[in-house]
């Protein structure tokens, strides 16, 4: 609990699943990160396996500003997997993350869908 660096996927420029507290474009990626106020608990299932989960508070706490995750990870042939829903500003986010190593080269890929206002059910 408290001032913390939330940040997921293994992207280097653009990262569809770091939406917390994200690198700008002009921003050089580095190992330090801005921190934001969360609750997060992080469950390990296993030797690789893991479950995060949290809620980031918005500024002054208020609900519209906040938001909510749940990260599963694992490691499954070879192949390390990670699943991911975020809440934020009225929207709903699904996100995957894979990389393993093919041949000698690390290769990721990253995907997410964002469905806009889906608390309220407008559009």
């Amino acid at each position: 609990m408290g001032r913390q660096a939330i940040a997921w996927g293994n992207a280097r420029i653009i990262n569809p699943t770091d939406i917390i507290a994200p690198f700008s474009f002009n921003e050089l990626d580095t190992e330090e990160r801005r921190g934001v106020d969360a609750v997060r608990v992080r469950i390990p299932l296993g030797m690789m396996d893991e479950l995060d989960l949290g809620v980031v508070a918005g500024r002054d706490f208020n609900r519209d500003r906040s938001a909510f995750f749940i990260r599963g990870k694992t490691y499954l042939l070879k192949t390390d997997l990670s699943l991911l829903m975020t809440g934020f500003r009225k929207h709903l986010m699904i996100g995957f993350d894979l990389s393993r190593s093919v041949g000698g080269a690390g290769i990721w890929l990253e995907a997410a869908h964002v469905s806009p206002f889906f608390s309220n059910g407008t559009r």
